[in-house]
């Protein structure tokens, strides 16, 4: 799936995902390809972006809101 992630501060990661693992203010939620659409609020935590044939990444965020789009992508607009 196609993630972007971005904040006040600018692109964090642009790039394809097999997973991603966020936190969310009621939990910990683990979005992978074809998810339902889901738009919802983000914790102080790291994001983990699970990538095919890569080491995840750990992205520190500051809150935020992240969108699961019907076209299979995830955008995340993190504060910090």
């Amino acid at each position: 799936m196609r993630v972007r992630i971005y904040s006040l501060k600018g692109v964090l990661y642009e790039g394809e995902a097999a997973e991603i693992v966020a936190r969310t203010t009621t939990g910990e939620i683990s979005v992978l390809a074809h998810h339902e659409p889901l738009v919802t609020m983000l914790t102080d935590s790291e994001l983990r972006v699970v990538r095919e044939g890569a080491e995840a990444l750990s992205i520190p965020i500051r809150g935020g809101f992240l969108e699961v789009r019907p076209d299979n992508s995830v955008v995340v607009l993190a504060e910090e």
